[in-house]
């Protein structure tokens, strides 16, 4: 299954991606993990951090 990336994502604010990574999420706006992980400069680390930072937000996001 894709593990899709919601195109307002606060990727700055991401604290344990590497600022390159950050940079460039936030300038190309990937739709989906498997999309991130083909940039330059996101490594396997930062797309790790990354699904676990999704995750985290989305559950902030949820409604109660």
């Amino acid at each position: 299954a894709e593990f899709k990336l919601a195109p307002n994502l606060p990727f700055e604010s991401f604290s344990s991606l590497s600022l390159e990574a950050r940079e460039k999420l936030c300038r190309i706006r990937p739709e989906s993990l498997a999309q991130a992980g083909r940039i330059p400069g996101v490594s396997p680390a930062d797309l790790q951090n990354l699904m676990l930072e999704v995750r985290r937000y989305r559950r902030g996001q949820a409604v109660p």
